[in-house]
């Protein structure tokens, strides 16, 4: 059995520029309350940009608007989406199954309570 869920993970901007982020939602049961966001930089260096929210910020979001340290996750209008914003880097579309099949994966490993 593992001790960790990684997830790959695609964001796309709101605004009127088509600006899409591939990378990855990572797990680990040593972090049991918070989930990376990993996104590669895109200018050959191979390093990569991460962004550490609560788990709990996710699976809340995937129910109604939730925050964390200027961090946003709401459902969108259209079903299966959420709005993520993250501070200093703007307003981004997610999949919300991806999100729900990853929270589902991590509540494997620990459970998730999340409150209403």
């Amino acid at each position: 059995m593992t001790n960790f869920v990684h997830q790959p993970f695609t964001l796309w901007a709101t605004g009127s520029e088509l600006e899409v982020h591939a990378g990855f939602l990572a797990y680990s049961v040593d972090t049991p309350t918070t989930v990376d966001l990993v996104f590669p930089l895109h200018d050959g260096s191979g390093e990569a940009t991460s962004y550490t929210v609560p788990r709990e910020l996710l699976a809340a979001g995937l129910q109604h608007c939730a925050t964390w340290e200027g961090s946003t996750v709401q459902p969108h209008t259209m079903a299966d989406w959420l709005v993520a914003t993250l501070p200093d880097v703007g307003s981004f579309y997610a999949d919300a199954v991806v999100v729900r099949q990853f929270l589902d994966a991590t509540a494997e490993l620990a459970p998730l309570e999340v409150a209403a």
